[in-house]
């Protein structure tokens, strides 16, 4: 073989095609590696996301929980003051009848 015969085989459409083939496959695996690298990448990153969600749900449930437990305590908290307040009406309700009372009986000893 002659460097006429190899000229006329590198020039041919078959050599070319051959070629064009083989660079298509080369650029086809590189893009698929480089997808394969972006989806490894996105899926350490999802599940950084997933892994942070559940952490603050998590934080949420317990703050929640701490919420419910310190509703309840000033709910109580509320009720003995209402109890409180009740009782300390009754108690002025019973001194102003009292005093009314002292107040009318030193009006009577006054009149006489």
């Amino acid at each position: 073989m002659g460097l006429k015969e190899v000229t006329e085989i590198v020039k041919s459409e078959f050599v070319f095609g051959i070629l064009f083939v083989l660079g298509l496959i080369i650029v086809g695996r590189y893009f698929m590696s480089q997808q394969k690298e972006k989806d490894a990448e996105n899926k350490l990153r999802e599940d950084k996301i997933f892994e942070m969600y559940d952490k603050k749900d998590e934080e949420a449930q317990r703050r929640e929980a701490e919420l419910m437990s310190h509703q309840k305590d000033i709910t109580s908290q509320l009720s003995q003051m209402n109890q409180t307040q009740t009782a300390i009406q009754e108690n002025l309700t019973r001194l102003e009848r009292q005093t009314e009372e002292n107040f009318r009986e030193i009006w009577k000893q006054i009149r006489k």
